[in-house]
């Protein structure tokens, strides 16, 4: 008889499906608290687990400062150039010498009239002590000659008439010649007396009034010197910044330059700034101080890994980019350099591009799954309004 055809006796307990579910079922609910226990603690989890959330935007590094324009101030021919293309310079160090004989002629000729007149000063302070010896100036010895001869000779005839006064006082004390003749004799020794008081009186006097000339003349020339020096130096076109010299012009020795030409750029060093493009429907969630992830898009961030930065400013209009409205955020990098586990490391340099990503919050996964519901349960909210 085939098998499906078979009759079991009603007393036949093992063709039951009950005793079936007996004697196979498992022994041990394992499996079944095993599931249950993972259900509850990934339940637990979505409350506890938390992710950043960011806002990611493209952009990339420039100098802290602006590029700085190289101008020549004068119209003038190119005498030297001392910088090339990529140089590095330092503030005020000199880019380009520019002929100035004109100029330089006259800063000579002031420079030579202002050292004459300050070693007659010189001359005319030391006369004034009465310290002959030293004299600089050929104008002040020849005159200390002249003086010196006038008081000598004045004192050859004051010591004649010093000898005739004593020899006639003695005379005049015994008697022997009048009152008169006495009186000539010392109204003479007085007279050359008062003159060779006079005589130094004067010539004092003398030097003190062109040491007072002297000075105001030195003042002028000197102010003369400093207009002079301050326009020879128009003609060294210096750095106005330090950094390194970009766009130069091809200028060479012989190459006239008119005033106000623009020769070149220099790219300052100070720091490096992440300039980030951010969609208006972003930058409400940016402010400033807040942190920053950069992925430098020349370093494979999956085996450099990241920057770290913060936000340094926020502008505060929109500019225009391939008709798009953006706006600029500003990132300063905390480090420029980036480093691999065997010491390899990486700078970070102007022009390379970036992708930042703004922590904008953490927020627990059922946080996100509650998101995400929103989202199916409200399609008629647009993108902007999440």
């Amino acid at each position: 008889m085939p098998e499906s055809n078979r009759v079991y006796p009603a007393n036949d307990a093992s063709c039951y499906i009950e005793a079936h579910y007996r004697n196979n079922r498992s022994g041990s609910l394992v499996l079944y608290w095993l599931l249950l226990g993972l259900f509850i603690i990934s339940f637990i989890l979505l409350f506890i687990v938390r992710v950043d959330i960011s806002v990611r935007s493209a952009g990339l590094f420039k100098a802290a400062r602006e590029r700085t324009e190289i101008r020549s101030l004068v119209a003038a021919t190119v005498e030297k150039l001392l910088v090339r293309e990529n140089d590095h310079v330092t503030a005020g160090s000199p880019l380009v010498q520019l002929l100035s004989n004109s100029v330089s002629d006259k800063h000579s000729a002031i420079d030579s009239r202002r050292n004459e007149l300050v070693k007659q000063q010189q001359d005319l302070q030391q006369l004034l002590k009465g310290r002959t010896q030293r004299l600089q100036s050929k104008l002040y010895l020849q005159e200390r000659i002249v003086y010196a001869n006038r008081i000598n000779e004045i004192s050859i005839r004051l010591g004649v008439a010093h000898k005739n006064y004593n020899r006639y006082r003695e005379l005049y004390r015994e008697k022997i010649i009048s009152t008169v003749e006495f009186e000539k004799i010392e109204a003479e020794y007085k007279t050359v007396q008062s003159e060779l008081s006079l005589v130094k009186a004067e010539q004092r006097d003398k030097w003190q009034s062109a040491l007072t000339q002297l000075n105001q003349q030195l003042q002028d020339v000197q102010a003369q010197h400093t207009a002079n020096a301050e326009e020879k130096d128009l003609y060294t076109i210096r750095s106005p910044t330090s950094g390194f010299v970009q766009q130069l012009k091809g200028i060479d020795r012989g190459s006239l330059l008119t005033a106000g030409e623009l020769i070149g750029e220099v790219s300052p060093d100070s720091g490096l700034l992440a300039e980030i493009y951010v969609p208006p429907k972003n930058i409400g969630y940016i402010h400033e101080g807040m942190a920053v992830r950069m992925q430098i898009d020349a370093f494979d961030y999956n085996v450099w890994g990241m920057a770290s930065g913060r936000v340094r400013s926020v502008s505060r209009d929109i500019f225009i980019q391939n008709r798009q409205p953006l706006f600029r955020v500003w990132c300063e990098i905390a480090s420029p350099v980036l480093k691999l586990k065997n010491g390899y490391t990486g700078m970070v340099k102007k022009g390379m591009t970036v992708q930042a990503r703004f922590l904008v919050t953490r927020r627990t996964l059922f946080q996100l799954l509650f998101d995400k519901a929103d989202d199916w349960l409200n399609p008629n909210l647009t993108p902007d309004e999440h």
